[in-house]
């Protein structure tokens, strides 16, 4: 069947978030989220191996299973790094002032125009309704 074609004198098209297709949408958009968090990933390791200040505990769980843990040492840490993934307890207005207080700190230093480049996450997104991707994530909802 032949695909529509559609015109518009305008020069962008624009569709509601909601109205792409789940599946599209991920393949949209965590194609480039993925790559820029591989690169963030990749220089917070370059970081972490060049420090001695970290090493890595590693322990037994149950009978199978393994535990990792980063160990931070006494010597001073890369204070030019920060690897920080957690899930916390908020209202929603104390979220919105979180992920607002953020912005504004990104945009604060984004103008600064350093010498050196740095990759910067930050976010603040609810535990999701639907568990997608993280379908086989064993932690709680």
């Amino acid at each position: 069947m032949p695909m529509p074609v559609y015109r518009t004198p305008a020069t962008e098209l624009t569709v509601p978030f909601g109205a792409i297709p789940f599946d599209l949408r991920v393949t949209l958009l965590d194609q480039g989220r993925m790559l820029i968090l591989n690169r963030f990933l990749d220089g917070l390791d370059e970081a972490i191996a060049e420090s001695a200040a970290f090493s890595v505990g590693f322990s037994a769980r149950g009978e199978t299973g393994m535990a990792m843990e980063m160990i931070e040492s006494e010597q001073p840490s890369l204070p030019h790094v920060t690897d920080a993934w957690m899930a916390i307890e908020l209202d929603e207005p104390d979220a919105e002032q979180l992920a607002l207080e953020m912005d504004a700190l990104l945009v604060k230093y984004a103008r600064r125009n350093g010498r050196n480049r740095y990759l910067v996450h930050g976010g603040v997104a609810p535990n999701p309704r639907h568990r997608w991707r993280s379908a086989g994530d064993p932690a709680p909802n």
